[in-house]
């Protein structure tokens, strides 16, 4: 999986998270960072989910390059957790409740140069 970031004026990011499968692109996400008022939110959208609709997930914790996201009224996940492992390496991580059972899904991404 691809996840790139740039910025859109002073309070907000955009991202697109993406696959490539044999020289096609597939769109997985695109997802927007901005800051309403004192509060930040990261707010993705993702295809064939919620109908289409953005969410909006709460910075709730920023601490030792550790960024931690919630809505805990959102069927799944209910957290998305961003940890800068180094200058060159980022985990992602969303997790909660599907059904009562815990469910956790991690992704691992490494800077790589721009064409």
């Amino acid at each position: 999986m691809h996840e790139e970031w740039k910025t859109s004026g002073n309070d907000i990011m955009k991202s697109r998270s993406y696959r490539v499968n044999n020289n096609d692109t597939v769109m997985m996400e695109t997802a927007e960072l901005l800051k309403k008022g004192e509060d930040i939110f990261y707010i993705p959208t993702v295809p064939n989910q919620n109908q289409g609709k953005p969410v909006e997930f709460k910075l709730t914790s920023a601490q030792n390059n550790e960024y931690i996201f919630e809505n805990p009224e959102h069927d799944f996940p209910q957290r998305i957790i961003y940890n800068l492992k180094s200058a060159t390496e980022t985990e992602a991580t969303i997790d909660g409740r599907i059904n009562g059972q815990y469910r956790k899904m991690v992704y691992r991404f490494s800077k790589k140069q721009a064409p």
